[in-house]
């Protein structure tokens, strides 16, 4: 059976609907400068993968190395969550999700993803290492991890494989919820139906790393980091790197047929190794199918753990900004790993 996913929410990447600008309290713009691969204004749209062909064919949780997930063991760790939509059963049958708190479970997102110096860990760029919070990003979905991938530095492209732990999202509503928390719900469902459909799909990302481009808002301060200042984004569905998603599918609207879409990250002009901050630009485009015209749903990828396991400046203000209304600690939902040794080859059919 193929993993299908919902027309609204996709990859859950970042807002999606025209009314996302106003949900993060931003206006709409289109980008100024023109590129060169771009017949119009905007970012260029590339549907060719940009992942070098000696990557091989797939790359996710099946084929990368082990995961220590023994922690969803410990019940004053991570308790079981079974509150699961009935329609990913082919998929949930054969995995265990968990409830964390923020401030543990952040760590525990850290260790499950941190690679051995064998297993390339050492290779992976330290401006992508640690734990990401999704500040600022309307749709219910908090932490996400890079460091579990691949960098083929001759091409400059990392990919971040897709599996257990490398993604968050919340049980409940918190306070200060982007857009007010109208992409999320007070109890655990909205969390529950994003985290089935963005681990069934176990979508590879991979970053063409650059200096940054003239049609990107970066090049307005300039390369922070040299050739590692921008990232182009592209989404490989079921890990298979030479196939790319039209990020445009993800517009949730029936009268567009020619929608696109470009995702980026850009090092802000204050990053450094104390403050590594990426704006993760959204861009957009309706009846251009090479350019993506409009800036909505954008958000700072802020980094609390980093790639050696210490918490960041911006830590505490992840773990205060996990609370409800009525004060109440909201937990997150994580893909906690495999019921079994047999379960997990069973789905590895479906990937491999």
């Amino acid at each position: 059976m193929p993993f299908a996913r919902p027309r609204s929410s996709c990859l859950l990447l970042c807002l999606v609907a025209p009314v996302a600008a106003a949900l993060d309290r931003e206006v709409a713009e289109v980008s100024a400068n023109t590129s060169k691969s771009c017949s119009g204004s905007g970012y260029p749209v590339d549907m060719k993968s940009e992942v070098p062909n000696n990557a091989g064919k797939t790359l996710g949780w099946w084929n990368m190395p082990a995961q220590d997930l023994s922690f969803a063991q410990n019940r004053s760790l991570a308790q079981p969550f079974t509150q699961l939509p009935a329609y990913g059963r082919y998929f949930t049958k054969d995995v265990t999700f968990s409830l964390v708190d923020a401030d543990e479970g952040a760590h525990l997102m850290y260790n499950a993803t941190k690679l051995n110096k064998k297993d390339g860990g050492d290779e992976v760029p330290k401006e992508l290492g640690g734990v990401f919070w999704m500040k600022g990003n309307g749709i219910a979905e908090e932490l996400t991890v890079l460091q579990y991938g691949k960098w083929y530095p001759t091409d400059g492209v990392y990919v971040a494989a897709y599996a257990p732990m490398v993604w968050s999202w919340p049980a409940g509503k918190p306070k200060d919820a982007p857009g007010g928390g109208i992409k999320y719900s007070n109890d655990s469902s909205q969390g529950a139906i994003n985290a089935i459909y963005m681990c069934m799909g176990s979508t590879a990302i991979s970053y063409a790393m650059s200096k940054c481009p003239p049609y990107a808002t970066c090049s307005k301060w300039g390369n922070p980091l040299g050739n590692m200042s921008f990232g182009y984004m592209q989404l490989h569905p079921r890990g298979k790197l030479q196939d790319v998603s039209n990020i445009g599918d993800q517009l949730p609207i029936k009268e567009v047929k020619e929608a696109s879409g470009a995702f980026t990250i850009e090092a802000k002009k204050d990053f450094s190794a104390t403050n590594r901050v990426w704006r993760r630009k959204c861009q957009w485009g309706i009846s251009s199918p090479s350019c993506a015209n409009w800036n909505f749903g954008s958000y700072d990828l802020t980094q609390i753990i980093d790639g050696d396991g210490e918490k960041t400046q911006y830590f505490q203000d992840w773990v205060n900004y996990m609370h409800d209304d009525s004060g109440k600690k909201v937990q997150m939902i994580v893909w906690s790993g495999f019921k079994d040794d047999r379960s997990k080859k069973q789905l590895e059919k479906w990937y491999q």
